[in-house]
């Protein structure tokens, strides 16, 4: 009777399974929203909000290379929404369509200058085509509104340095810039960013205590904080301690 229960039990849940969804769904299907995307431009029913939430999906999900159909039908339907044209640059940078990619951030970059993730994102197709000095100009421009993600960083170090290896080369390229344009807040960053990828961290404390406005970002507070742990003496350590 027990083995008989059990089996009834096993039997039950092989029933609801069945029934219930599956654990895992995609939130988005390229065939699917394509058909749903080409219904809705026939009827005239396609609404902006709606497709800028799929499209971010797509992103996240680092699949908008699957989309670019659709990204070209969502730029001609709806040609005043950034959203669209930036998701069609990535989707033409992710499909190998150099050419087309950096024509959507031209536009992009002249339509809506003020478009958060715009400088960043046509920054890394720039670069992608070589174009190093633009990428490296819109990283900066990207400074002075706002912080640099990690790979973004990562980004502008890797121009600085494909651009010119020599650190004193580079450092002295910065400070003549900065003397053309002395409150630009990008130039500052790039500095203290290269004396800390150089090792120079006597030399980052320094600028911080000359430009403390730099201090606001998270990752300035937290080298000082490292800084300052290690520079506190530490006893020596007791040779006889087992």
């Amino acid at each position: 009777m027990k083995r008989l229960c059990v089996m009834l039990g096993l039997l039950g849940i092989a029933v609801l399974a069945q029934q219930a969804p599956p654990y895992y769904q995609r939130p988005v299907e390229p065939k699917r929203d394509s058909e749903r995307l080409a219904r809705e431009l026939a009827a005239g029913t396609a609404e902006a909000t709606e497709w800028r939430r799929i499209i971010a999906l797509y992103s996240e999900l680092e699949e908008l290379f699957k989309i670019l159909p659709m990204t070209r039908q969502l730029i001609e339907a709806f040609p005043d929404e950034p959203a669209f044209w930036e998701a069609h640059m990535i989707a033409c940078a992710m499909s190998g369509e150099a050419t087309a990619a950096e024509s959507a951030a031209d536009h992009l970059l002249a339509a809506f200058p003020g478009y958060p993730t715009a400088q960043v994102n046509a920054a890394r197709i720039f670069a992608n085509g070589g174009k190093r000095e633009r990428a490296l100009n819109l990283l900066l421009q990207a400074m002075e509104s706002q912080q640099l993600k990690p790979n973004d960083w990562d980004l502008t170090m890797r121009l600085l340095l494909s651009i010119d290896a020599d650190p004193t080369n580079i450092h002295q390229r910065i400070q003549a810039k900065q003397a053309q344009f002395p409150e630009a807040k990008s130039l500052k960053m790039l500095m203290l960013a290269l004396y800390v990828r150089f090792g120079d961290y006597d030399a980052a404390d320094r600028w911080l205590t000359r430009y403390p406005d730099l201090v606001e970002s998270p990752d300035t507070r937290n080298f000082q904080r490292v800084l300052a742990d290690f520079r506190k003496p530490h006893p020596p350590a007791d040779s006889t301690t087992r």
